[in-house]
């Protein structure tokens, strides 16, 4: 082991252009860390905040896979009609205290950066609940592919695009489109016949602000193959590697476009998360699992005044779950929790 760790100490130095012998500079997240990653068989915990890192164990794996498979029925109930928010809420409590029991004091305000090993799937960390209440009431969490410093410089972009991708059976899409055209003055519309594969992918590199709303299908099974139904053909992850984006904020108002249980060659969200922050993306909201479509009206309704007002998506975002759990439509955890923001990077304002 030491040897193995020398050799890598001596890669790191050359690629980063260190003189052998000096020592090695440690950068950490900007800010605190809380990364779920399994070893042999177990999920282990670790905090990384103010230079330090505590690590715990949570478990074997697959008993944590059985608590997220209770979680996940009731998401799924959820999408067809149940309203059982105390069964949801037993089963997030579950595993609460299997992955947080052990845990170290966590951070009481501020952004949260989360990172997931892929076993744990699009599980909602901000529900999960920590001295009473969901976490996502004391912190603002976004996830990261890695827990790694600080993105590099946006680019600042102006201009807004709305794409709505085919609507049939989503009635909310067309009202949500309207208010958003409302909310954004001058933002381009790409919708029906107009909505081409080819429209799309070359508006899209001139946008500050991309939101797509409509249906989506994920591919577990080749995830850069998930894609957005168009009214005429498809515009798949894949389809966006030459597209440039950098410094954009994309919203997939979309079933299960967030989900980073679509692994490709073992790294989690080889869907559209990994594809739009390829090209350079800063941000990207998404949904963990499918979405009823009353509930993704009713979060772009509560997130677009919060995100227009401040562009600081990992706030806005808090503040909209917050909101949406406080309303009696949508109090269970399927829909408040059904949004999540990833990031290329540590947390920036715009």
């Amino acid at each position: 082991v030491e040897r193995a760790e020398r050799a890598l100490l001596r890669k790191v130095e050359s690629l980063n252009g260190l003189v052998p012998g000096k020592r090695l500079r440690t950068r950490f997240p900007r800010h605190p860390c809380l990364a779920f990653e399994s070893l042999d068989g177990r999920v282990i915990g670790m905090l990384a905040s103010d230079g330090d890192v505590v690590a715990w164990e949570c478990g074997p794996v697959a008993s944590l896979r059985d608590d997220w498979r209770a979680f996940r029925f009731q998401v799924a109930r959820r999408l067809y009609g149940g309203a059982d928010i105390a069964s949801a809420a037993s089963a997030l409590r579950d595993l609460s205290i299997r992955l947080l029991e052990g845990a170290p004091p966590l951070p009481t305000e501020g952004p949260l950066c989360v990172v997931l090993a892929p076993a744990l799937g699009s599980l909602p960390v901000g529900a999960l609940e920590y001295e009473g209440a969901p976490l996502i009431e004391r912190l603002e969490p976004y996830h990261a592919p890695t827990a790694q410093p600080r993105a590099s410089p946006a680019r600042r972009r102006r201009g807004s695009l709305l794409v709505g991708l085919h609507e049939r059976g989503l009635p909310a899409v067309r009202r949500e489109l309207s208010y958003l055209r409302r909310r954004l003055p001058g933002a381009r519309m790409l919708r029906g016949e107009d909505a081409t594969r080819e429209a799309v992918l070359s508006a899209l590199g001139s946008a500050g602000l991309v939101h797509l709303a409509g249906h989506a299908r994920a591919r577990p099974d080749l995830p850069p193959l998930s894609a957005l139904p168009l009214t005429r053909g498809w515009l798949t992850a894949s389809d966006l590697a030459d597209v440039d984006l950098e410094g954009a904020l994309v919203v997939l108002s979309a079933c299960r476009t967030g989900d980073s249980s679509l692994r490709w060659r073992n790294e989690a969200w080889g869907g559209f998360p990994r594809a739009l922050l390829a090209t350079g993306a800063r941000a990207l909201i998404a949904s963990r699992w499918e979405v009823r479509d009353e509930t993704a009206y009713a979060w772009m309704r509560t997130l677009y005044p919060l995100l227009c007002g401040k562009m600081n998506p990992e706030w806005a975002l808090t503040q909209a779950a917050r909101r949406l759990r406080q309303r009696k439509e949508t109090s269970h955890p399927a829909d408040w929790a059904a949004f999540l923001l990833i990031r290329a990077g540590s947390a920036e304002d715009c």
